[in-house]
C-alpha cells in the first residue's frame, strides 16, 4: 500500500517526551557500573547467560502465557510470537504468490523477507517508512532463512522421464525415474552387447536411488532411438516447490530490549515450519555485544548502545560491536554472519563456539513448540471427526 511520507509522527501539537525528562550526563564508570555490577547485569544475568525463553510446558507446568507459541496471527498460513523479557516479536508466514513485477521466469522461487519496528517499539518513535536499519536487518532475515528452506523437492538428485516403447504394445509410455546428479560411466563393452540384440533401439542405463534404502540399483530400459523433447513444466512440477512464486515472511517487533534481530530469526524460523514450508533445519539465531574485554551475551537495548561505542584510550581490548549469527544445529552450518562495530580476528574466532553453544540451547525449546501444535492438531482433528460421526448417526 502507498506510505503517506509527510504523514506527522504523533499528534500536531505533541512533542518528545524526552525534552521534559531529566539528562543526567554520567561518566564512563558511571555508565559501565549502572550495567555491569560484581559480574552481575542489571537484571541479574551473568554476562555468558541467556535470557530464558519458557515454552508452553516445562517440567508438566503449564505456563500461560508462554513466551513462544504459533498460531498468533488466523489470517496468515502460519505465526510464530517470541518473547524475550522485554523483547517481542511476531512473524508471519502468507501462501506462495506470483512474484510481482518480474517479466524472467524464476525456476526456483523466491523468499520475501520483511523487517519493521513497531513505531512505539523503541524509545524514539520509529517512522512507518522503512529506513536504513530496517531494510539490512531485512535483508540479513533473508539470508539467514534462504538456506534452510528447501525449494527443490528432490535436492542433490536428477529426474530423468523416458518415453519408453514396448516390443508388445504399440504405444509408448512415459516413466518418470529421480536418478543421482552424477551417474557413473558404464563399460562400453556393455552398450555394445546390447544394442547388437536390438538395433533400431536406444539402451539406457540408469542408476536409480530409492529412499527408503540405501543402495543404488541399476536398472536397463530399452527406449526408442529418437525420444522426444519434453515440456518444461514436467520437470518444474516434479523438481521444484515454488516456481516463480515467493513466500511472503513478514517479523514486526512490538517490543524492543536488544537482540531484535536474532529473536526475529528464530521466530521466523518457526513460523515458516507452523506454515508447512518445507525446510532443511529449523533457523536458530544468537547475538553477542562486545565492548572491550566484555562480552554481553543476548544484549539489553543498553547494553547495545554501550557496544556501539568504542571504550576509552588506555583499555585492555578496543573491540567493540554487536555480532548476530544465525545456526542450523542439525547440518552443523551457520547461515549468517553480521556483525557491526570494530573486532578483531582473534576475538572472532574465539566467540564462534559460544554462538553455536547458545543455539544449541534454543532448538529443543523450537522443536518443543512444535511437538506440541502438532500434538494439539491431532487431538482437535480427532475430535471433529467424533462429532461428525454421532452427528451423521
Amino acid at each position: 500500500m502507498p506510505i503517506d511520507t509527510r504523514r506527522v509522527q504523533g499528534p500536531d501539537n505533541s512533542k518528545p517526551y524526552l525534552l521534559f525528562a531529566k539528562k543526567k550526563d554520567k561518566s564512563y564508570k558511571d555508565i559501565l557500573s549502572d550495567l555491569v555490577s560484581n559480574g552481575k547485569r542489571r537484571d541479574g544475568r551473568r554476562l555468558d547467560q541467556q535470557r530464558r525463553i519458557l515454552s508452553g510446558c516445562i517440567a508438566n507446568r503449564v505456563i500461560d502465557p508462554p513466551d513462544l507459541k504459533t498460531g498468533v496471527v488466523t489470517q496468515a498460513k502460519g505465526s510464530a510470537y517470541m518473547e524475550l523479557n522485554k523483547t517481542k516479536v511476531i512473524c508471519s508466514v502468507y501462501d506462495p504468490r506470483e512474484i510481482p513485477g518480474k517479466t524472467d521466469y524464476s525456476m526456483n522461487g523466491e523468499l520475501y523477507c520483511e523487517f519493521k519496528f513497531a513505531p512505539f517499539s523503541c524509545i524514539t518513535r520509529r517512522g512507518h517508512q522503512h529506513d536504513t536499519e530496517e531494510k539490512e536487518f531485512s535483508l540479513n532475515l533473508k539470508r539467514a532463512l534462504e538456506p534452510a528452506v528447501c525449494r527443490h523437492e528432490f535436492p542433490n538428485f536428477q529426474v530423468v522421464c523416458l518415453l519408453v516403447h514396448s516390443a508388445s504394445s504399440p504405444t509408448s509410455r512415459l516413466f518418470v525415474y529421480l536418478c543421482t546428479a552424477r551417474v557413473p560411466q558404464l563399460p562400453g563393452c556393455l552398450f555394445t552387447c546390447a544394442q547388437r540384440e536390438f538395433p533400431n533401439f536406444q539402451v539406457v542405463y540408469l542408476l536409480v536411488h530409492i529412499a527408503s534404502s540405501p543402495t543404488y540399483r541399476l536398472v536397463v530400459y530399452l527406449c526408442i532411438a529418437r525420444v522426444p523433447q519434453l515440456t518444461g513444466c514436467l520437470f518444474t512440477c516434479v523438481q521444484h516447490e515454488f516456481p516463480n512464486f515467493q513466500v511472503d515472511v513478514y517479523a514486526q517487533v512490538i517490543e524492543n530490549d536488544g537482540s531484535a534481530l536474532a529473536a526475529a530469526i528464530t521466530c521466523a524460523g518457526l513460523a515458516l515450519a507452523d506454515a508447512c514450508v518445507p525446510m532443511y533445519d529449523l533457523v536458530t539465531a544468537a547475538t553477542l555485544g562486545i565492548h572491550g574485554d566484555l562480552q554481553f551475551k543476548d544484549p539489553t537495548h543498553e547494553e547495545e548502545m554501550l557496544c556501539s561505542s568504542a571504550p576509552p584510550e588506555g583499555s585492555p581490548s578496543r573491540s567493540y560491536g554487536i555480532i548476530t549469527a544465525a545456526y542450523s544445529p542439525t547440518h552443523n552450518q551457520v547461515s549468517e554472519f553480521s556483525h557491526q562495530g570494530s573486532i578483531d580476528m582473534d576475538t572472532l574466532a574465539a566467540i564462534i563456539p559460544t554462538f553455536t553453544e547458545t543455539c544449541h540451547l534454543i532448538y529443543p525449546v523450537i522443536k518443543q513448540v512444535l511437538i506440541s501444535n502438532v500434538t494439539k492438531t491431532i487431538k482437535k482433528r480427532k475430535k471433529e471427526a467424533l462429532f461428525q460421526i454421532s452427528g451423521d448417526e
